[in-house]
């Protein structure tokens, strides 16, 4: 194994970790699902991961397009990265599957948020808590529009 010395050490360290997963899912058969939501925790610390878990998301739609827990890690995903142009696409991707406008709108108020259109997401987050008072998250998102807002 040659390795070139302009190469960092955590690159080295990314590669070795990514053929350990590889052989994992090889030797223990994981499935896709488990896969991506492997990679979506490894991408909480490491946003290269999140690449990856979009792929395998994507790959579960395909082969299972009501299954709307993986849309709701696209989204998530997309505005972690601040890709706001994405995460509007499978908001409304996500809104044509569940017809969940509580998460519709909250997942909007996020947008708004990340787009520093405070006023409109606070509209949001507040269409979100009348049709679904129960979101924990939605409440954060509207406390944090509030602080930005003055």
């Amino acid at each position: 194994m040659v390795i070139y010395k302009n190469i960092s050490k955590k690159v080295i360290f990314l590669i070795l970790l990514n053929l350990l997963i590889v052989n994992l899912v090889n030797a223990k058969n994981l499935d896709k699902q488990e896969l991506a939501d492997r990679y979506y925790d490894k991408g909480c610390y490491d946003i290269a991961y999140f690449d990856q878990a979009v792929e395998l998301y994507e790959e579960l739609i395909r082969l299972d397009p009501n299954y709307k827990d993986n849309y709701i890690q696209i989204i998530v995903i997309y505005l972690e990265q601040k890709n706001l142009s994405k995460a509007r696409e499978w908001i409304d991707k996500y809104y044509k599957v569940s017809n969940d406008k509580s998460l519709y709108y909250g997942f909007l108020g996020y947008y708004f948020f990340f787009k520093k259109n405070i006023k409109e997401s606070i509209v949001f987050f507040n269409k979100a808590i009348e049709v679904n008072p129960n979101l924990a998250g939605i409440y954060a998102g509207l406390y944090f529009a509030y602080m930005k807002d003055g």
